[in-house]
């Protein structure tokens, strides 16, 4: 069975995107390196230029705060359909 590491980054990366964080931090390589899964699942846009994304994560993310978006369903999800998906990852 594979272990499953859920990335949840807000503002950590050169650019606040999932894709960057993969490549700032090179967690993909120590996941393969150690059998484990990554998920890299990225906040809710922010309307703006930018689109930045946030997670209901207190008065830093006003956006996903003032829209009380749910967090933990999403990610509860995001985990469901990893294991449904990967059948020999270990919830």
């Amino acid at each position: 069975m594979k272990r499953m590491v859920i990335f949840l980054w807000l503002l950590l990366c050169t650019v606040p995107e999932a894709l960057q964080c993969e490549r700032d931090y090179g967690l993909t390589a120590k996941a393969i390196e150690t059998n484990w899964v990554i998920v890299y699942p990225e906040g809710v846009p922010r309307p703006g230029p930018f689109e930045i994304r946030t997670w209901k994560a207190g008065t830093c993310c006003d956006y996903a705060v003032a829209n009380n978006v749910d967090d933990v369903g999403f990610i509860r999800s995001v985990i469901g359909e990893m294991v449904r998906t990967y059948k020999k990852i270990n919830n």
